[in-house]
């Protein structure tokens, strides 16, 4: 604990980043006040955030908690009523009481006090887990994985105690706290669906029970995870440019499994945006990620054909976590990179298991183990300082990858709020040399030109916009907007008309019409 407080305790001070937080936390009108009726919003259709209605349900808890007046973030253009230091505490408080689940899971399959702190200590320290525990928006990934492993917990002591027989008395009350872990896991975040595989990988794999016992548990989870997956994919369409066929996303799946490898032993260089998208990882593959992962695929077989299966179980365990987001299912963050640091959290088990299995049969190596371990602290407290606040976060990013179009966009906006137009102009012409056709790039360079009254390239900005996507609702208003300064009401009505039409739950372009003296729709 005393460990991972002198890592991530800095953390605690830090502020709100411009990446999803507004959406999320600070500018989230369902957040706070709590209410009753803000709450039922999160549980009921047509709110966005109905696939993790639990996650936003803690957001509003914390968010009572951090109530602030007029707290001045650099994330936002006006002060805004919540203090981030208790988000930040609360992600704090997550991370600490995940590791001392990781360490109860970790002693339960080796038996070994020494080697489950050492598994549980790089789980807790180790700089791949910095963005999850440090970014805001992420608190919903850290509840995730928090009761996902509080089920594996579960699961795992109720496999070992059948171990010899499935007429255990109390069996059938366990699972039932497995499956309320895991429906609450769902209930954060859908990522939760590999969960099923992972317990079955340490089951069968380090439990050691007959397959057809590791089955049927297995095979209910499924069930249990089927109405996540159907709704997520309601709830988050996936770009069409993003798409690749089938055959091809192995190759992305073996080039992310190759990163995270790299990552995990190599851990520097860290970002919140690699770039690694499916077209460039196609049209770029390294070969220094597929050789890692072949590598380890060769590791695994031949751990696998042997009576010890730790490896092949700690590779399982950690690809199993990675499962959802490896690119054999598009998903929308893929429109930046496949691959992030944030996905690794609860895989980081899989690497935790296979330090504490070693350990367990080969104690000598203790003394070796915990300091490379404990070397990796400077790593992750030098990876802490980049969240302070947007600025640094940003700049990062973009240092790492200069073709980052999530983070010049993000400076973009900073500036823009700030006052800078011209700096966030030539941020969103950054954005359109990498990526010629980027909606939100036009979109925001249309705003720019309009608050320095160019309006002419302001509507032909809009009208880009609106050509690479028709169905963009804040286009249609801001150029509804633009025409009704200009004079073209029948114009400004018709784009307002079609804005409220595109997106029921957008109000601006409703409150544009009343203003007009029009009925909505």
């Amino acid at each position: 604990m005393l460990t991972i407080i002198a890592v991530f305790g800095r953390v605690g001070g830090f502020d709100f980043v411009r990446w999803d937080d507004d959406i999320n936390v600070y500018a989230n009108s369902y957040v706070s006040p709590l209410n009753s009726s803000n709450i039922a919003c999160f549980w009921r259709a047509p709110y966005m955030q109905l696939y993790i209605p639990l996650s936003y349900t803690f957001y509003a808890l914390i968010g009572f908690l951090a109530k602030a007046d007029h707290f001045i973030s650099s994330a936002s253009a006006v002060p805004v009523s919540l203090n981030p230091h208790v988000f930040h505490c609360a992600s704090i408080v997550l991370h600490i009481a995940a590791t001392g689940v990781v360490f109860r899971i970790l002693r339960l399959l080796t038996g070994k006090d020494y080697a489950a702190l050492a598994g549980a200590l790089l789980f807790g320290i180790h700089p791949l887990q910095v963005e999850a525990v440090a970014w805001i928006s992420e608190m919903r990934g850290m509840w995730c994985s928090l009761f996902s492993l509080l089920a594996l917990w579960a699961y795992l002591a109720n496999a070992i105690a059948m171990r010899d027989g499935p007429k255990t008395p109390g069996s059938r009350k366990r699972y039932a706290v497995v499956a309320l872990f895991y429906t609450c896991a769902l209930l954060c975040k859908p990522t939760a669906v590999a969960l099923p595989f992972v317990a079955w990988v340490l089951d069968y794999g380090v439990v050691r029970r007959p397959i057809w016992l590791t089955l049927r548990p297995l095979c209910a989870w499924l069930m249990l995870s089927l109405p996540w997956v159907l709704v997520t994919c309601k709830a988050q369409p996936v770009p069409a440019e993003i798409l690749v066929p089938w055959w091809q996303r192995p190759a992305i799946a073996v080039d992310a499994i190759g990163f995270y490898l790299a990552k995990l032993l190599t851990p520097y260089g860290l970002a919140i945006d690699y770039g690694r998208s499916p077209s460039y990882v196609l049209h770029h593959t390294s070969w220094v990620y597929v050789a890692l992962a072949a590598l380890a695929f060769c590791l695994c077989w031949r751990s696998a054909r042997t009576s010890d299966r730790l490896v092949a179980a700690a590779f399982g365990v950690f690809i199993g976590g990675l499962l959802p987001v490896l690119g054999l299912m598009p998903f929308v963050f893929q429109r930046f990179s496949t691959v992030a640091d944030r996905y690794a959290y609860l895989p980081m088990l899989g690497a935790g298991l296979l330090i504490a299995g070693v350990l367990a049969r080969y104690p000598r190596w203790k003394v070796v183990s915990f300091a490379c371990i404990i070397a990796l602290m400077p790593l992750s407290i030098i990876q802490t300082s980049y969240w302070q606040d947007s600025d640094r976060l940003f700049s990062r990013a973009v240092a790492i990858n200069p073709r980052s179009t999530l983070s010049y966009g993000n400076i973009g906006t900073l500036l823009y709020d700030r006052g800078d137009t011209a700096g966030a102009l030539q941020c969103y012409r950054k954005v359109l040399e990498i990526k010629p056709n980027d909606e939100k790039a036009h979109l925001n360079i249309a705003l720019a030109y309009y608050r320095m009254r160019d309006y002419a390239k302001a509507v032909e900005s809009f009208n880009t916009t609106l050509k690479i996507n028709p169905t963009n609702a804040e286009a249609h208003n801001d150029l509804g907007v633009l025409h009704a300064q200009s004079g073209n009401i029948p114009a400004a009505l018709a784009e307002w008309r079609e804005a409220a039409r595109l997106s029921p739950g957008y109000d601006e372009p409703r409150v544009n019409l009343a203003r007009a003296g029009q009925p909505n729709l």
